[in-house]
């Protein structure tokens, strides 16, 4: 009788779970139109669809980098909604449901997954992108994962911004593959930081000089050449003195500034296609911090680590688009065809 008993539970059990999967299929199936998806859903593809029109016009954010040709798995964090973009063969009927998107879109093949779908719950223990030098596959195709949240996408200058934390993280996963850094090895950023000497803040303080007088005329309407071809060779100038000072410090730094300036520059450029606000020394409450505010603070000790880790960012990012203004050959070029050797 309690043998009886236990398999009639077990019995109920597994169709309550069929007929839960069985609904929740059912849900993602419905209303799987552009206008009815939850309004940060259509920002994130709106912003996406932003950069890729803007890419078809005037050419890549990147020479050799778009997204345009890859297969992207975009979930929310928030409700664990998904979707697959740019999907090179469709998600297995009925696990996923094609969006109807709006005429004018280029974006194309957007198909929204079930909370269901087994791929994307295996993704929950992973982080909010793809680790680099590890490939994921779906259904026969390589994706670029990420996850993102309704809080970033309201919150201002963020850099977890959904089109800017894309193009940022996507440019060092898949460009930066052979490219030279070097991360310190053995020390630790606190170590490097109190290799500094008055000296070296002093040269600092004059690069950085420059590199504001760069950033405040690329900010005008039209920035005079001769004035930031001058800025620069004062800049080349105190770096190079900086390198000859410290050069331990200077190749962790240089070659974070190349690493990640560069990944920040293709991620601004894609959030002004995209009309979100963020640029060049944005902070959350704060846009356009001018590079001579920084090292006053470095040199007090005021967030200094903090500082070790993010300026590279926003100066590797400041001199990339100064090549652009300049209008330099081939730079992007130059930098693709970097090897580890």
């Amino acid at each position: 009788m309690k043998r009886r008993r236990a398999g009639k539970y077990i019995v109920i059990v597994i169709a309550a779970l069929i007929l839960l999967c069985c609904g929740a299929l059912a849900v993602n199936k419905s209303g799987a139109d552009y206008g009815s998806l939850n309004g940060y859903d259509q920002r994130v593809l709106a912003e996406l669809n932003a950069v890729l029109a803007a890419e078809n016009a005037d050419g890549p954010l990147w020479s050799g980098y778009t997204l345009a040709d890859k297969t992207l798995l975009l979930i929310s964090k928030d409700t664990r909604t998904s979707y697959l973009v740019n999907a090179g063969s469709a998600p297995p009927f009925p696990v996923g449901a094609r969006v109807s998107l709006p005429s004018d879109f280029v974006l194309d093949s957007v198909y929204r997954l079930s909370p269901l779908t087994p791929s994307v719950w295996s993704l929950m223990l992973e982080g909010n992108f793809n680790t680099i030098g590890k490939q994921y596959h779906f259904w026969g195709q390589d994706v670029y994962f990420l996850k993102y949240t309704h809080e970033a996408l309201d919150a201002q200058y963020s850099s977890e911004h959904f089109i800017t934390f894309l193009t940022h993280e996507a440019f060092h996963y898949y460009m930066q593959n052979h490219w030279e850094t070097n991360d310190g090895g053995d020390l630790s950023p606190q170590e490097l930081i109190d290799s500094l000497t008055s000296r070296d803040f002093d040269l600092m303080e004059q690069s950085f000089a420059s590199l504001s007088d760069i950033q405040a005329e690329l900010q005008r309407e039209n920035p005079d050449r001769s004035f930031l071809l001058q800025s620069a060779q004062a800049y080349i100038q105190a770096t190079e003195q900086r390198i000859a000072a410290n050069p331990t410090f200077m190749e962790v730094e240089l070659s974070r500034e190349t690493a990640e300036g560069t990944a920040q520059y293709a991620c601004i450029a894609a959030s002004r296609l995209a009309g979100y606000d963020y640029g060049v020394m944005y902070y959350d409450n704060r846009q356009n911090v001018p590079f001579s505010e920084v090292v006053p603070l470095y040199r007090e000790g005021v967030g200094a680590e903090s500082f070790w880790f993010q300026i590279p960012y926003s100066t590797g990012a400041q001199l990339c688009f100064l090549l652009d203004a300049l209008e330099a050959p081939q730079w992007q070029e130059a930098l693709n065809s970097q090897t580890p050797d």
